[in-house]
């Protein structure tokens, strides 16, 4: 299979992939539909801009080693690219 780029509008809206074995995504993603997020396809889940951090990180939970959750965000003017990860992860990611 041959991968497709495409874009995405986001409105106010947050785009949130887990990067995760079938299972614990599958956990993560019932967490992120009670704090208002919706299935947006495989991995993938989008909320408004009114669920807060915290929510998200608390429905993210405890990620394991080589487990990650990108979150994109659309702000007023930009688009804001952030992280979860696991504690300790290893190959340069700098936190800002």
């Amino acid at each position: 299979m041959n991968p497709e780029f495409f874009r995405v509008r986001m409105d106010q809206r947050r785009l949130i992939v887990v990067i995760a074995d079938q299972q614990r995504a599958g956990r993560i993603g019932d967490s992120l539909r009670d704090v208002g997020c919706s299935e947006a396809g495989p991995c993938a889940w989008v909320c408004g801009i009114d669920v807060s951090m915290e929510s998200l990180s608390g429905a993210v939970g405890e990620l394991l080693s080589g487990e990650v959750v990108y979150l994109a965000a659309q702000g007023a003017e930009r688009l804001d690219l952030g992280l979860f990860v696991a504690p300790n992860t290893e190959g340069g990611i700098i936190v800002q």
